[in-house]
């Protein structure tokens, strides 16, 4: 389950670029199955730690996407 791997990344020395990838991947498979819900968690989670997401390429869209 990509979730549950996106929560651990840190566990196996996945670095912070890392974990972006993973979590810009699981934004675009949540996107992709129409969970808005699990597309909401990363963004929140990614707005948390980076600020304002409508300039981060792998995340506008999905900013966009949710609005």
């Amino acid at each position: 389950k990509l979730r549950d791997v996106r929560n651990i990344a840190h566990r196996f020395g996945g670095s912070h670029a890392q974990q972006d990838v993973l979590a810009q991947l699981f934004l675009d498979c949540a996107m992709a199955a129409g969970r808005r819900d699990d597309a909401r968690l990363i963004l929140d989670r990614a707005a948390a730690e980076y600020g304002a997401l409508q300039t981060r390429v792998g995340y506008a869209e999905a900013v966009r996407w949710l609005n």
